[in-house]
């Protein structure tokens, strides 16, 4: 029997990728969610969101070892926000001008991936 643990971050884009997943089937590479029977993998993903407003922000939500950062990003108001979940859950404390250069490059890299591989989530730029 499968379980589907570490649902912490899964998403509605994950039920697809978990029902082909189910069917021993493989999961297409440009689909978006993951599947959740393999959450417990030991793979690190990144989840993606947005808002859909008029103008979108975008979010980025990686694990790093036993952190879980949150990326934020408006191209229109060209701000960008940091959140580390574990120890702000609240999201008070923005960490964009204290964190480590590597990891804000790294969480940039996936963000632009992300809208590269979707075009319509980079709409409006």
């Amino acid at each position: 029997d499968s379980s589907y643990s570490n649902l912490k971050f899964a998403t509605q884009v994950d039920i697809a990728p978990t029902i082909i997943s189910r069917l021993g089937l493989p999961v297409p590479d440009n689909w978006q969610g993951r599947s959740l029977l393999n959450a417990d993998s030991g793979e690190e993903k990144c989840s993606y969101h947005q808002t859909r407003l008029k103008n979108p922000t975008y979010a980025v939500i990686c694990p790093k070892g036993k952190q879980i950062y949150k990326y934020i990003y408006n191209r229109n108001f060209k701000n960008e926000e940091l959140y580390e979940l574990n120890s702000d859950p609240k999201e008070m404390v923005n960490l964009i001008n204290l964190a480590d250069s590597s990891l804000v490059d790294y969480l940039r890299r996936e963000m632009e991936i992300n809208l590269a591989a979707n075009p319509a989530a980079g709409a409006g730029k």
